[in-house]
C-alpha cells in the first residue's frame, strides 16, 4: 500500500496557490447538488420525461435557473439528458424520489441541513462548543435523526454481520443503536441470536417500527438507558459499540467500557466500529479527519480517535461510516 491511498483519499495536497483555490471551490457541485435536493428535483421530475419549460412551469422556477442547474446534474449524472429532454438517473428515481419506497429523505434533509451548519463553524472553532448548545434536545429532531441513521447504514449493516462470525453468541446488546438497523443485521444473520437495542427513548421507538418490519423483529429488545449515567442491566455475549465513541470524550468513553466490559459474560466480545486516524501524526484518513469538524459543531466534548498508538503501516484501509 502506498503513503497516499493511507491518508485516505486526499486527491492532492495543498502546496500552491491553484491547490488551495481549487480545494476551497470544490463547494460548487455539492452546493448544485444541495439546491436540487431543497428543490425537490427528482420528486418533481419522477418517472417523467421532461423539457426545461414545462418543468419549470410545474416547479415554480425560472426556466434560465433550472436549465443551468439540470444541465449540471445531468453532468454529474444525477439526471439524464437527451437533446432538449431530462429524467431522473436510477438514483435519481428511486432514493431520492419522494414517491419510492426506497425514498432516504430523513437523511437527505439531514445533509441538506450541514451546509448551513458547516458555514457557521467559525462560531464553534472560537467558543469551543456546538451549534444550538443551549437549546434542549427535542424528541422530533431525535426521531428524524434516528431515522436519518437507519436510511445511512441500510447497505452497510448486513455487510457487517457478513463478516462477523457470532455463531456462538446467544445475547447482543446494540450499546447506543439507534434504530436498531445493525442489530436487525445481526439477528438475520444468526437465527440463534436474540439482540437488545438500547438508546433513547425516542430512538427506540423508530427501532421498535423497523423492526415490526422484519421478519427476525420478535427477537429484539428495547431498553432506554443514559449511557453516561444508567448502569447496563443483565449480561450479554456481545456488546455492539458502533459509531458512538466520536460523541464522547475519552473520559466518557472510558467509563462506557468500564460499564460494557462489567455487563459481559465470560469468554464475551466487546466490537467497536468508528471512524478512527491509523496514521503518525493523527491526520488521515481525510475522512475520520474531517468527522471531527461534525463532532464539534454538533457534540459538546467529541472527537475522531486513534484506535492504539499509530504504527509507520495501518492495517487495512477500511473507516466504517456513520
Amino acid at each position: 500500500m502506498c503513503e497516499d491511498d493511507w491518508r485516505g483519499g486526499v486527491s492532492q495536497r495543498i502546496s500552491t496557490f491553484d491547490d488551495l483555490r481549487d480545494a476551497i471551490t470544490a463547494y460548487r457541485l455539492p452546493r448544485v447538488l444541495n439546491a436540487a435536493l431543497e428543490l425537490n428535483l427528482c420528486t418533481a421530475v419522477g418517472t417523467k420525461t421532461w423539457t426545461i419549460p414545462v418543468l419549470a412551469h410545474e416547479m415554480k422556477v425560472s426556466e434560465r435557473g433550472l436549465a443551468i442547474l439540470c444541465r449540471n446534474l445531468a453532468m454529474a449524472g444525477l439526471l439524464k439528458k437527451k437533446g432538449e429532454t431530462y429524467r431522473n438517473s436510477r438514483l435519481g428515481a428511486t432514493a431520492l424520489n419522494a414517491a419510492h419506497p426506497a425514498y432516504r429523505g430523513d437523511y437527505l434533509r439531514l445533509m441538506t441541513s450541514h451546509w448551513a451548519d458547516w458555514g457557521r463553524l467559525l462560531e464553534s472553532v472560537q467558543s469551543g462548543l456546538p451549534l444550538g448548545h443551549d437549546e434542549p434536545d427535542a424528541p422530533d429532531y431525535r426521531r428524524r435523526f434516528t431515522w436519518a441513521m437507519h436510511h445511512r447504514t441500510l447497505e452497510t449493516a448486513p455487510q457487517i454481520a457478513a463478516q462477523l462470525d457470532l455463531r456462538g453468541a446467544r445475547t447482543l446488546l446494540d450499546l447506543g443503536g439507534g434504530p436498531g438497523t445493525y442489530a436487525m443485521a445481526f439477528l438475520a444473520k444468526n437465527p440463534q441470536l436474540r439482540a437488545t437495542v438500547c438508546d433513547r427513548p425516542a430512538a427506540l421507538d423508530v427501532a421498535k417500527e423497523i423492526a415490526a418490519t422484519h421478519k427476525a423483529g420478535a427477537r429484539l429488545s428495547y431498553l432506554p438507558l443514559d449511557l453516561l449515567t444508567d448502569t447496563i442491566p443483565g449480561t450479554y455475549d456481545v456488546i455492539w459499540y458502533s459509531n458512538v465513541l466520536h460523541i464522547y470524550s475519552p473520559h466518557d468513553n472510558r467509563a462506557v467500557f468500564q460499564q460494557a466490559l462489567a455487563a459481559l459474560n465470560p469468554g464475551g466480545r466487546l466490537l467497536i466500529q468508528d471512524a478512527f486516524l491509523h496514521d503518525r501524526e493523527g491526520l488521515f484518513p481525510e475522512e475520520a479527519s474531517l468527522f471531527a469538524v461534525s463532532m464539534l459543531l454538533f457534540t459538546e466534548r467529541g472527537n475522531t480517535y486513534s484506535p492504539t498508538r499509530p504504527s509507520p503501516r495501518p492495517p487495512n484501509r477500511y473507516c466504517p461510516s456513520r
